[in-house]
């Protein structure tokens, strides 16, 4: 009766420690998860803000190329002009009978309007790389279900472990958007 006795507190000293110890594992576990849980929310958070940002950007740049383009347009008209205005000049100078028969010719290089009008048509057909099968994502967080048992994991005290049911568990989500969709985000 005692061998009995001595082994069964020997045994019930054995499962009170190892319930503590599954209460303590328990207890880490749940706040890794609470941490983890606002960790992805984070991610989520700023994934959803970078991506927002980089649209910001390429607006802008689309923005910036639409005013460039402009601009190289104005150049060339402007070049077009002072090769005109040039020509004229020199035509009415030559023929001058007057005050400005005396002038020394001005000789037209025309070579030097070529070349700008090279580097502007150059210009105006550089392209940015865009990529057209570029993936317009979001990410979300999708609520996912822990499996749940029907029986819990006794504690001390009878205290039932249910497991982390009373947290929420998210896993992050790729859902693919339409490229409409994103000047809502601007």
């Amino acid at each position: 009766m005692e061998t009995t006795k001595q082994s069964w507190v020997t045994s019930n000293s054995k499962h009170i420690k190892t319930f503590a110890e599954i209460k303590q594992l328990y207890e880490v576990a749940e706040r890794d998860m609470l941490k983890d849980q606002d960790t992805l929310r984070n991610f989520a958070h700023y994934g959803n803000e970078l991506r927002r940002k980089l649209l910001k950007l390429k607006l802008k740049v689309k923005n910036q190329v639409t005013k460039v383009n402009h601009l190289l347009g104005e150049v060339q008209d402007q070049i077009t002009t002072m090769k005109r205005l040039e020509v004229d000049v020199d035509i009415k100078v030559r023929s001058c009978k007057g005050s400005c028969k005396d002038v020394p010719w001005h000789i037209i290089n025309l070579d030097t309007y070529d070349t700008w009008n090279r580097h502007l048509d150059a210009m105006k057909h550089y392209q940015l790389a865009e990529d057209k099968n570029m993936c317009y994502i979001n990410l979300s967080l999708a609520q996912t279900n822990v499996t749940s048992f029907s029986e819990h994991f006794p504690l001390m005290q009878g205290k039932g472990l249910s497991l982390f049911e009373h947290i929420d568990q998210f896993a992050v989500k790729l859902e693919d958007e339409d490229k409409e969709t994103d000047s809502d985000y601007l």
